[in-house]
């Protein structure tokens, strides 16, 4: 079964979900990270000093529960791979800070095995003993609906 009242571009919804971070983080305390000179890291925007990064993300909709679950986590996958692959760069942009959170903000998410992967995947990226990244660092998973 199909689940999906809109759908959003990835464009359109990164650029809604920016928004939505100003909101939760005011006072110029959101930066964000174009991504079109050398990538963005995987990091669309950051607060340095609280250690918290975000990666939007919209599929392209109308998904199943099994597809989301399936693009979600392979997303979460190739984007927290950049957090090793491009380690010297994410630890300059957040410095002197260490990295606690990264979040994938999505419009919708439906799977709680998605956040065991969560789980799972960063115990894999605390494994590598990256100076940069907390030892209590974690990744989660925000929808829309939590931005009230």
């Amino acid at each position: 079964m199909v689940y999906t009242s809109e759908t959003w571009d990835g464009d359109e919804w990164e650029l809604y979900a920016t928004q939505l971070l100003y909101l939760r983080h005011p006072n110029g305390t959101l930066q964000e990270t174009p991504s079109e000179y050398r990538g963005d890291y995987g990091i669309d925007s950051f607060v340095r000093s609280a250690g918290l990064t975000y990666q939007c993300y919209a599929a392209q909709e109308p998904l199943g529960n099994t597809e989301l679950h399936s693009k979600q986590r392979d997303k979460i996958r190739t984007d927290t791979g950049k957090l090793i692959s491009n380690a010297e760069e994410i630890k300059a942009l957040l410095a002197p800070n260490l990295l606690e959170r990264w979040t994938l903000v999505v419009p919708r998410f439906t799977s709680t095995p998605l956040l065991t992967y969560c789980s799972e995947r960063a115990a894999v990226i605390r494994s590598h003993g990256l100076d940069y990244i907390s030892d209590s660092f974690e990744i989660t998973v925000q929808q829309r609906s939590g931005f009230r």
